[in-house]
C-alpha cells in the first residue's frame, strides 16, 4: 500500500481526497471515495501562496526556487503563484499530477472540479496546459507517463493553443483571453 500523507481538514479541499506516495519522492492525489462529475475538488487552491514573477523566481535560493518552479501555477502570464519561502507547506492541490486526458479541470481561476466521475482509489489528474504556458526548465514534462489514448508524449508551451477546443472554458482566465485574441 502506498504511504498516505494526512492533512488537517481544510474547507478549501474536498474531504474525499488524500495525498499518497506513488514512488520515492513522487506523490499524487487520490479519491478516498467516489466523486461525481462537477464536484469541487479544490476551492481557492492558491490561497496562502505568494505571487512572484519569473525573474524573481530565477533569483531565489536554489532549493526554494525548485519548490516554486515545481509547485506553482502561472496565475498571470509569467507571474507564478506558489508556496511561500517562510511557510512552504504544500497542500494537496500542489500534488495534482498531469494527464493528457484528465479527470479534473479548472472551473475558474481559483477552483478545480471533477471533469468526470472519479472512482474510489483513482488518481486525480489535470492537464497542465490549462494553467501553465511558460514552463521552467526544471518542471518540463518531456516524457509524459499518463498512458492515456490522448497522450501527447510531452507537455509543450503551445499546448494551450492546441487543446483550446477540448478545454474551452477551463483554462485560467488570462489563457482564455489569449485564445480569444488569436481566434478573432
Amino acid at each position: 500500500m502506498n504511504k498516505i500523507f494526512p492533512y488537517p481538514p481544510d474547507p478549501r479541499i474536498n474531504k474525499k481526497i488524500e495525498v499518497r506516495e506513488i514512488s520515492l519522492k513522487f506523490k499524487g492525489i487520490f479519491a478516498t471515495e467516489g466523486i461525481k462529475k462537477g464536484e469541487i475538488l479544490f476551492t481557492n487552491w492558491n490561497e496562502g501562496c505568494v505571487l512572484r514573477s519569473r525573474e524573481e523566481i530565477q533569483k531565489l535560493p536554489p532549493a526554494y526556487r525548485l519548490v516554486m518552479e515545481t509547485y506553482s501555477t502561472e496565475l498571470f502570464e509569467n507571474k507564478y503563484m506558489g508556496p511561500s519561502e517562510e511557510d512552504p507547506l504544500l497542500l494537496p492541490g500542489h500534488f495534482i499530477n498531469h494527464s493528457c486526458d484528465p479527470n479534473a479541470w479548472l472551473i475558474s481561476d481559483h477552483d478545480v472540479a471533477a471533469r468526470d466521475d472519479i472512482e474510489k482509489g483513482e488518481q486525480i489528474t489535470i492537464d497542465y496546459a490549462t494553467f501553465v504556458v511558460n514552463f521552467f526548465e526544471s518542471s518540463r514534462i518531456t516524457n509524459c507517463l499518463c498512458g492515456t489514448a490522448l497522450c501527447r508524449r510531452e507537455v509543450k508551451e503551445k499546448d494551450w493553443l492546441r487543446m483550446r477546443k477540448m478545454y474551452k472554458g477551463h483554462f485560467l482566465g488570462w489563457i482564455e483571453k489569449k485564445i480569444e485574441q488569436r481566434e478573432l
